[in-house]
């Protein structure tokens, strides 16, 4: 992530950083920052998660690197907004003191978050994350942070010189890479290049960017309450079809009241639609089951089939 850091035109991958407490979790978080954005006086610190879209967009016009700490729940507002962010996005408000004129921000920002929890559960960003597991540190070889900052402040010069070595051979490498790529391919593409300089075998990034999608999305589709219902869906020869409403009218009729009763549970058959229009990469992913949209006639179609054989992560749908 950290060589993909020093290059700011293209999108970048989202880094989350998950294990359970005691794992050092935050002390790599502040390690990665360091390295490429050692911002205000304490440039280890790590920040709060946002609580509105104002203050996501001044993090991240002060800073290179966002970098969140014990993020325990992404709610959707936040989840999206931050996919927009790793990509680019820009945010419009009325300037003050004038009526009509507006103020735009544009942000693009890498993204690092901590937390104990797989806090990545919706499709949009978990096709720009990276997530990471982190080891439980043994009692034995725990260090005071005075140590371990002087440490690293010994070693930082060469850490950074080996990033820029990355970069370099990027961006030399760049022109002559070829695909194809997964979604995030501008980001692929640029690890790929950067490969030589990582002492990397050819195609080693690749492989294990697509394991890491595919544990992301298996954990999405156990994370989605909708997801059995769906998964359990009676189907004649492999296939159901209906509308949104009948799909609606079908699933409520399998759930049970308290399942009905939870703020996720879909309360019409427009948020079914959008929710499974969430849901379907996953699960054509992980649990070979295809959703499909289709409207003919002024009439829109929903069609799960049931297919043979799995999809990597992403494989198929709009870049």
């Amino acid at each position: 992530m950290d060589s993909r850091a020093l290059q700011p035109d293209n999108p970048f991958a989202m880094l989350a950083i998950v294990g359970e407490q005691g794992a050092c979790k935050t002390t790599i978080g502040r390690a990665l920052r360091m390295c490429v954005d050692p911002v205000g006086r304490d440039g280890r610190g790590l920040l709060c998660i946002p609580r509105d879209v104002d203050t996501l967009i001044t993090q991240a016009r002060n800073r290179h690197v966002l970098a969140w700490d014990n993020v325990s729940f992404l709610s959707p507002w936040l989840s999206d907004a931050m996919s927009a962010t790793a990509t680019g996005v820009g945010h419009a408000k009325r300037q003050l003191y004038t009526d009509g004129d507006e103020a735009i921000t544009y942000v693009k920002a890498p993204v690092i978050l901590t937390g104990i929890p797989d806090f990545v559960t919706r499709g949009d960003l978990a096709d720009r994350a990276i997530v990471v597991t982190a080891s439980p540190m043994p009692e034995e070889k725990r260090r005071r942070e005075r140590d371990l900052w002087a440490d690293f402040e010994r070693v930082w010069p060469s850490v950074l010189g080996g990033l820029l070595d990355a970069v370099s051979c990027a961006i030399r490498r760049l022109p002559n890479v070829e695909g194809p790529y997964p979604r995030m391919a501008d980001f692929a593409a640029w690890v790929v290049a950067a490969e030589p300089a990582c002492w990397w075998e050819p195609g080693a990034f690749l492989e294990a960017y697509a394991d890491n999608r595919r544990n992301t999305v298996a954990a999405i589709v156990d994370a989605m309450p909708l997801a059995p219902l769906v998964l359990a869906l009676p189907c004649t020869d492999g296939v159901w079809e209906g509308t949104a409403s009948k799909l609606h009218y079908e699933l409520s009729g399998m759930a049970d009241k308290e399942r009905m009763s939870q703020d996720w549970w879909p309360k019409d058959a427009t948020r079914l639609a959008g929710e499974l229009r969430r849901l379907a990469p996953a699960l054509r992913a992980e649990r070979s089951l295809a959703v499909t949209f289709s409207r003919a006639n002024g009439v829109r179609t929903i069609r799960v089939q049931r297919i043979a054989a799995h999809r990597n992560p992403g494989e198929d749908e709009p870049r």
